[in-house]
């Protein structure tokens, strides 16, 4: 877990090159108290997903009984894993009674800036459907059909990350020199709703 929460982080640091001014305080307290509501795949047929682990050695061992589909945007990093029973057996129940666990990721592009930028990283997997997670996020999966399925991911946030780069020797996280974070304390409601194809 620690890994995947290094490599997100590092992610969002990497994927804009656009910059843009510091926050003024006001602006700063709207961004740690603004909503995250994101909508993905609604206006389409739906937002595709790709898979990387499954039925596979590729991501280790632990992943060979699992499959796994995920989505990656400016803003979100989504990654649902199933029991390998869902394989040509896809429907609702069969989804819902084989959903392993959720790991996900929300950045901030429009924050980002050339040398800062913030991103939440949940610390635990959501592990349970219908069910506040350790973290207070709720998962549900609402429909599947014709490859399709959808659902909604409810919660509240109230620390995230700020990555900053800096040619400071003093700024290192783990091995990787020139990047430094910080946890800040915000309060943000989120509300994610997807459509997401599962076509294999």
């Amino acid at each position: 877990m620690k890994k995947f929460i290094l490599l997100s982080i590092l992610s969002s640091t990497t994927i804009f090159l656009a910059c843009s001014p510091e926050n003024t305080d006001d602006e700063q307290e709207n961004f740690n108290t603004d909503p995250v509501s994101l909508n993905i795949g609604l206006e389409e047929n739906c937002a595709e997903t790709e898979t990387y682990c499954a039925m596979s050695d590729t991501c280790g061992e632990e992943f060979l009984n699992l499959i796994d589909f995920q989505y990656n945007d400016s803003e979100l990093e989504f990654t649902m894993y199933f029991n390998s029973q869902i394989e040509n057996n896809f429907s609702l129940e069969t989804l819902r009674n084989n959903f392993e666990y959720l790991n996900f990721v929300i950045r901030f592009p429009e924050q980002k800036t050339d040398s800062m930028s913030y991103a939440y990283v949940h610390k635990l997997p959501i592990r349970e459907l219908n069910t506040p997670s350790e973290e207070g996020f709720t998962l549900s999966f609402d429909n599947y059909e014709d490859g399709v399925i959808t659902g909604s991911l409810i919660g509240d946030i109230s620390e995230m990350t700020k990555v900053k780069q800096s040619d400071d020797p003093n700024c290192i996280m783990d091995d990787i020199m020139g990047i430094c974070t910080e946890e800040i304390s915000v309060e943000k409601a989120v509300a994610i709703d997807f459509k997401f194809c599962l076509d294999r």
